[in-house]
């Protein structure tokens, strides 16, 4: 359970939320994502009361979803592949967060040659949907794309 939480993240700010197992840490994050309803109160995020899924957010998991037969690259433009965004605009847009994450010289790579902290480095789907504002990709981004700087992931 939540209560009486009210939390405002500037532009461009990194947040950690930290706490014991089962203290509302995923809870939290699915209800500014919108996969989850809020039983009392109200989810506002950029002025606008979450209600349902949150095209302009997204979700990326301690588990990572990356498709083992697509490359970091083709994993990445895979939702803006779906949506029909022509390949030199979405390789553009995906190089652009494969750089940001640190693994440039990786894109042709498949996600069993990859470290574990790599493989949810190039899980940076969100990243890109967000930019995209728009509902494509495999889930919705709450969080933060994974530490581009270690290899570490997850608890």
């Amino acid at each position: 359970m939540i209560k009486d939480l009210e939390l405002s993240i500037k532009e461009n700010e990194f947040v950690v939320i930290l706490g014991p197992g089962q203290c509302g840490k995923t809870t939290l994050l699915n209800l500014i994502a919108g996969l989850e309803p809020a039983t009392e109160g109200k989810v506002i995020v950029d002025g606008k009361t979450i209600t349902g899924p949150n095209p302009s957010s997204g979700m990326v998991y301690q588990t990572t979803a990356l498709f083992p037969w697509l490359t970091v690259m083709g994993n990445v433009e895979f939702g803006p592949k779906m949506a029909g965004v022509n390949k030199k605009e979405r390789r553009a847009k995906a190089q652009k967060y494969i750089d940001m994450v640190g693994l440039q010289g990786f894109e042709n790579s498949f996600p069993v040659k990859l470290s574990g902290g790599m493989q949810q480095r190039g899980d940076c789907q969100g990243l890109l949907q967000q930019s995209q504002g728009d509902a494509y990709g495999r889930a919705f981004r709450a969080s933060g794309c994974a530490d581009p700087v270690h290899d570490g992931g997850g608890d």
